[in-house]
């Protein structure tokens, strides 16, 4: 006759767990250092900083933003949000058959900005 490799069950029906190992509460729980990320580390391991990232991640339009609030230039920055946006409107006020749509988004010609 064979031997059987399954745990007891008790009387409730329900297996008993006295067989299996202890494996105590998890040592992240009781941890303070601070993880990093591996988005963080695949970065510093590459020498690229966070900006240098964004710059290629980001639109033109993105870009040209952060640059103008960075160098401190806000009323400049809310003119020319300001002036997207109105073309945006325009062009949905207009309706579809006329000549605005014709004519590119300011955001689609980055040599004029």
């Amino acid at each position: 006759m064979a031997t059987s490799t399954l745990p007891p069950v008790n009387q409730s029906g329900a297996k008993s767990l006295t067989g299996l190992p202890n494996l105590g509460q998890s040592k992240r729980s009781n941890s303070k250092t601070p993880r990093v990320s591996p988005r963080h580390s695949v970065g510093k391991l590459a020498g690229i900083e966070r900006g240098d990232v964004g710059a290629f991640r980001n639109t033109y339009q993105h870009n040209l933003s952060l640059e103008i609030l960075q160098e401190g230039y806000v009323s400049s920055f809310i003119e020319l949000f300001e002036l997207f946006n109105q073309q945006t409107k325009d062009r949905e006020s207009a309706g579809s058959d006329s000549g605005v749509h014709e004519v590119p988004l300011l955001i689609n010609q980055p040599e004029k900005l």
